[in-house]
């Protein structure tokens, strides 16, 4: 079969059948969409690189101050024992609701960045580099630091390769989740507030506080309990339990 008979025939079948029309735009959205994941570099206009960070954006980024934060995002992740920065990591600054939502559509409101597990490219909302600072487009609980969340997102990447794509999947959230803000050191809610929570054992139902006590978890797991990685991820928990002797240790 020739080039032009196989052309033809992705063509036809794969992409665009036109016995199956309506059918076939979905594909061909969905293959333009899968290819803006990959290659979504000609939408940021701005770019900077360093051996362990790739930046993209859509405006102009003062780059002695991105430097000052990548600083601070070196020495978060080098407290992990699974960051090995053989490649540059790849991020890009959206600075709009819209563009941010292509790239995530199911959480771009609440979330203040995403590692696209496709990619492993880190996409934030925006960017306050001056004050090392970010908000995503939540009415409450909306700030933290930018440097934190990079320290966060970049961590997901790592934790893929630490599990392998396959049981990364499988993973349970709040040791994925938590691992990563254990080692950004920092939470959008409250400590305060989410001790006193815990204290009187009472609940919030936010993603904030969500993400609070998945970062206690790993705190009491990993810095009391002195678990390591390994045990950590092929262990099952009991949460009633492990909310039992956190609320103790308070």
């Amino acid at each position: 079969m020739g080039l032009k008979r196989i052309s033809k025939f992705l063509f036809r079948y794969l992409i665009y059948n036109f016995d199956k029309p309506k059918s076939s735009i979905l594909n061909i959205v969905a293959i333009v969409y899968l290819i803006l994941l990959i290659y979504p570099f000609p939408l940021f206009s701005f770019t900077y690189s360093n051996s362990n960070f790739q930046f993209y954006s859509t405006k102009t980024i003062n780059m002695d101050e991105l430097d000052n934060v990548l600083g601070i995002v070196d020495s978060l992740l080098l407290d992990s024992s699974i960051y090995t920065n053989d490649s540059p990591n790849k991020i890009f600054i959206c600075n709009n609701k819209y563009l941010y939502a292509v790239f995530s559509p199911l959480g771009f409101k609440l979330s203040f960045g995403v590692n696209h597990p496709i990619s492993h490219y880190v996409f934030l909302p925006s960017a306050d580099i001056e004050n090392d600072k970010i908000n995503n487009f939540s009415e409450v609980n909306s700030s933290r630091r930018l440097s934190s969340v990079l320290a966060h997102e970049i961590m997901h990447t790592y934790i893929a390769k630490y599990l392998g794509e396959i049981r990364n999947i499988f993973a349970k959230k709040w040791k994925k989740e938590g691992y990563c803000e254990y080692i950004a050191n920092d939470s959008s809610f409250d400590i305060t507030e989410g001790l006193e929570l815990i204290k009187s054992k009472r609940n919030e139902d936010s993603y904030s506080f969500k993400y609070f006590k998945y970062r206690l978890y790993l705190i009491y797991l990993l810095d009391i309990n002195k678990l390591n990685l390994d045990t950590l991820f092929s262990t099952k928990f009991d949460m009633n339990k492990l909310d039992e002797e956190i609320h103790k240790k308070i």
